[in-house]
């Protein structure tokens, strides 16, 4: 397995490159919770709003492979959507809430998971269902993690 976040989506992998070099974190209340719940239960453990460790944790655990293919796609997939969100807040001046954010970024893993490149493998069976049984009750169990942590403006 790669030891980077990228998955083949090249728009998605692009951005990714340039957050983690412009280091976009999730240390704001709002990224921070939309990362909360997006990634649902698939670290594992709650999620830490500081990229750098984000980064090491997605590179370094032994995650088993399909939960390592949704944690890099869930991972560019929110990195993507976020600057998207940035752009329209700062150019559209139209924002989402969380909820509707966090939505559409499912909405666009589960597209992706349907997808001909991944239905089609052999050797990806019961990538939905991992998606769908990572993420019942995921917020619930996370989301008193938010307030534990100081967020940078």
């Amino acid at each position: 397995m790669s030891k980077t976040p990228y998955i083949n989506v090249p728009r998605f992998a692009f951005m990714t490159w340039l957050a983690i070099r412009d280091h976009l974190f999730f240390a704001c209340r709002y990224t921070y919770t939309l990362w909360i719940e997006v990634i649902g239960m698939l670290l594992g453990r709650p999620p830490d709003p500081d990229l750098e460790r984000t980064l090491v944790h997605l590179t370094t655990h032994g995650f088993d492979r399909l939960i390592y293919i949704l944690l890099r796609l869930t991972f560019q997939t929110t990195i993507y959507m976020i600057w998207r969100e940035r752009n329209d807040r700062k150019h559209l001046k139209k924002s989402r809430q969380v909820t509707q954010l966090a939505k559409l970024i499912g909405k666009t893993v589960r597209n992706r998971i349907s997808s001909v490149e991944y239905s089609e493998k052999p050797r990806l069976p019961g990538l939905m269902q991992l998606w769908f049984s990572t993420h019942t009750y995921a917020l619930v169990i996370f989301a008193s993690h938010v307030h534990n942590y100081s967020f940078h403006r």
